[in-house]
């Protein structure tokens, strides 16, 4: 609840989606930051009942360039943050995607709110790497095995993990399907790019 306060008062933001098992949570921390009532997106009728989404007006306050949505970053290169990021974030990224992706391509996602749409948008499927397999070398390479990706989109921390602690055939068998290995968030050792 701590860090929620400290969140909400800095982004102080005009929606929050959420689920039904972090309301809890928001609850507590709404009762010291003053913003709306989440939308619980289990509480959404089904795509066929949801009334059509209204064009955006032709107004100066609908600049791509200001803030759409924030990103609490995991602190892994210093203390955590929060990510003010524009409209645009979610598909700047388009040219280093079309560089790498093909139609039916599978793209597993460290930051999967930054770009998951960039990955559909080319006729591929964004495939959720689960938060527990960050933590463990064994699990992430099984699951980019079982996944059968494409590439993969993660920090140099995770990669230089699944590095030390597998084996040389055990990183390359887990990695046989992936072609494009994107980094972000810390600087690449060269200990680790060799």
């Amino acid at each position: 609840p701590n860090d929620l306060v400290r969140i909400l008062g800095v982004v102080k933001p005009d929606l929050v989606v959420t689920s039904r098992a972090l309301t809890a949570n928001l609850e507590t921390a709404r009762a010291e930051v003053d913003v709306p009532p989440p939308l619980v997106v289990e509480d959404l009728p089904s795509p066929g009942g949801a009334p059509p989404l209204e064009p955006l007006a032709d107004d100066p306050e609908d600049d791509p360039a200001r803030s759409a949505f924030s990103v609490l970053t995991s602190g892994s290169t210093s203390v955590s943050k929060i990510v003010l990021c524009p409209q645009a974030a979610l598909t700047d990224a388009m040219p280093y995607f079309r560089e790498a992706l093909q139609p039916g391509d599978r793209v597993g996602l460290f930051w999967i709110y930054y770009y998951f749409l960039c990955p559909l948008l080319f006729g591929c499927t964004t495939v959720i790497i689960p938060d527990r397999a960050f933590l463990d070398p064994k699990l992430f390479l099984d699951c980019v095995k079982r996944q059968r990706l494409a590439a993969v989109y993660i920090t140099p921390s995770i990669l230089e993990l699944c590095v030390k602690n597998a084996s040389v055939e055990a990183f390359a068998d887990a990695f046989a399907s992936v072609r494009c290995i994107w980094l972000t968030g810390e600087k690449l050792r060269d200990e680790t790019r060799e």
